[in-house]
C-alpha cells in the first residue's frame, strides 16, 4: 500500500511542478523545446517509483491465509446447516443443526454434525431420514439431552 501512496504523491508534485513550468516558459521558438523537457519530467516521474518497487511486498501473509481458511470452514458449516434445516422443515420437523467440518486440499471433511430435536420426534427415524436424503451419518438428541 506505501508503493501506491507513494507513486501517487510523486505523480501530483510532478504535475504541479510541469504546470509551473510551464506557466514560466517564454513564448517563441524555445517554448517547443521547453515542452519537450516538461514532457519527458512527467514520463520520468511516472516510472521513477517503480525502480524503487519490491516483489516482496506483494506477498500474502500468512495468518491472512489462516483468517480466510477459517472463514471459508464457517461457511461452508453454515451452508450445511441450513440444507439440513430446510430439508428437516419439509418434513415439519423444527431442530437445531451444529456442524464442524474444515477443508484441506480441497477436500471437504466432515467431523460431526449434529440435530437436536423436540422430545416427540424419534431420533433414529431422523437419523435415518438424513442419511438417505444426504448420505450423512448424524447424531440426533432431544433438546435438553
Amino acid at each position: 500500500m506505501g508503493f501506491v501512496k507513494q507513486w501517487t504523491l510523486c505523480v501530483c508534485v510532478t504535475l504541479i511542478i510541469s504546470v509551473i513550468f510551464s506557466l514560466l516558459s517564454p513564448n517563441g521558438s524555445l517554448n517547443r523545446f521547453y515542452k519537450i523537457i516538461i514532457s519527458m519530467f512527467v514520463f520520468l516521474s511516472f516510472l521513477y517509483p517503480f525502480s524503487q518497487f519490491h516483489f516482496e511486498d506483494l506477498k500474502i501473509d500468512s495468518n491472512a491465509n489462516y483468517k480466510m481458511s477459517v472463514q471459508t470452514d464457517r461457511a461452508y458449516e453454515s451452508m450445511m446447516e441450513a440444507t439440513i434445516k430446510e430439508y428437516l422443515l419439509q418434513q415439519n420437523i423444527t431442530a437445531t443443526v451444529d456442524c464442524k467440518m474444515s477443508m484441506e486440499n480441497d477436500v471437504i471433511d466432515i467431523q460431526s454434525i449434529q440435530i437436536a430435536v423436540d422430545d416427540t420426534c424419534d431420533t433414529a427415524e431422523i437419523e435415518s431420514m438424513i442419511f438417505e436424503e444426504f448420505g450423512l451419518n448424524t447424531k440426533v438428541i432431544h433438546i435438553g439431552d
